[in-house]
């Protein structure tokens, strides 16, 4: 595999998750590499995008007014507390990458393992699309 291949094939699958393992299967690459390379694009894309929200959110909390929160934000604050991180780690694959750790770091980071617990969630869900994926293409 190519260099820009490589760094293309991570971009994807912190873009798009769900898409990246089926995409690689079905381009040629076997199943390990597969697996790593979705991983580690998810896992580093969650990194980057969960430091940088909550750099964000301490910046512009910092600097604005607090006003009543409208019914709209209630139900939706209320949905992702009461899932709280597994309800968030279980709709990674559907959400991209970005989103789910700016939700993180918005709602969870006070949860001091956020970070390691949602790299090892990357690894399971890649695994589990991956196998699928690899299942689907060799009509097992």
């Amino acid at each position: 595999m190519k260099t820009g291949e490589l760094i293309g094939w991570l971009f994807l699958s912190i873009v798009k998750f769900f898409f990246t393992p089926s995409l690689m299967i079905g381009a040629g690459n076997n199943f390990l590499s597969s697996w790593i390379i979705s991983s580690i694009g998810a896992s580093l894309g969650f990194v980057f995008f969960y430091y940088l929200g909550h750099y964000l959110f301490g910046y512009f909390n910092k600097n604005r007014k607090r006003k009543n929160p409208t019914k709209k934000k209630i139900k939706r604050l209320r949905f992702i507390m009461k899932r709280g991180p597994i309800g968030l780690f279980i709709l990674t694959p559907i959400l991209s990458v970005p989103i789910v750790a700016i939700i993180a770091s918005r709602f969870f980071a006070h949860h001091k393992v956020i970070v390691p617990k949602f790299i090892l969630g990357f690894f399971i869900w890649a695994l589990i699309l991956t196998s699928f994926s690899y299942l689907v293409k060799t009509n097992i």
